[in-house]
């Protein structure tokens, strides 16, 4: 299990603000806290394909995808994922 180190804190964010912050987060039920997590996972990814789609404004949703894969993963992954679905489409 991950322990949060408490010496790591985003940028521009005072120790003051920060200790708000956690208390906050420590003050929520863990549903709450994993619906949190959740929701920062979703928006993290929508932000993360607006850089690809501004980018390659004529891309396919599936051409973003392909494009975040390689992001994430590597070219050599997004190939295999990029075969992998031609070969599907042509079944």
């Amino acid at each position: 299990m991950r322990v949060y180190d408490s010496t790591v804190r985003p940028l521009g964010t005072t120790d003051a603000a920060q200790v708000v912050q956690m208390d906050a987060y420590r003050a929520m039920s863990p549903d709450r806290r994993s619906e949190l997590a959740i929701e920062m996972s979703e928006d993290l990814r929508l932000v993360t394909l607006d850089g690809p789609s501004e980018r390659h404004p004529a891309a396919t949703d599936s051409e973003l995808v392909l494009l975040l894969i390689e992001l994430w993963h590597g070219p050599e992954i997004a190939g295999l994922v990029s075969s992998s679905t031609r070969s599907h489409t042509r079944s």
